[in-house]
């Protein structure tokens, strides 16, 4: 049933599971179902790497767990062995997210520098009085 997985040799195969776990609520341990898939050498995968994969159902994510050095075929298996679909690339998602986080902060510090430059005006303190206030309290 394997022939054509057993005759190819740019391969490897990757142990993965699928994004969602349940946790088995006598044991409190993740009941993790592994799946076996193929992966083309020229794609780079590592343990934790999200893929794409296509089982009867429609795509769907699984997380790498294992990465073999050899590809691992069970001749005896009633099933086709798949290829993933393809590696998720999250590198511009997560700059963009990083980068908002960025602004959100220098905003708040902006904020917090007008709050007290406020406070300091409804007081009627000179720059000199800032200075010399900062400089006792800092030591």
């Amino acid at each position: 049933m394997n022939i054509t997985s057993l005759l190819s040799t740019k391969y490897q195969t990757i142990e993965c599971s699928y994004e969602r776990t349940t946790l088995d609520p006598l044991t409190k341990v993740r009941n993790e179902k592994m799946y076996t898939y193929k992966v083309l050498l020229v794609i780079d995968v590592k343990v934790g790497d999200a893929l794409i994969v296509n089982p009867p159902g429609g795509y769907k994510i699984v997380i790498v767990t294992a990465v073999h050095d050899q590809p691992r075929i069970n001749p005896d298996a009633r099933y086709e062995y798949k290829w993933i679909v393809g590696k998720i690339d999250d590198t511009a998602y997560k700059i963009r997210v990083a980068n908002e986080e960025t602004v959100k902060r220098m905003v708040e510090l902006r904020e917090h520098q007008k709050k007290v430059q406020a406070h300091i005006d409804a007081v009627g303190l000179s720059a000199e009085d800032v200075e010399l206030f900062k400089s006792l309290l800092e030591g």
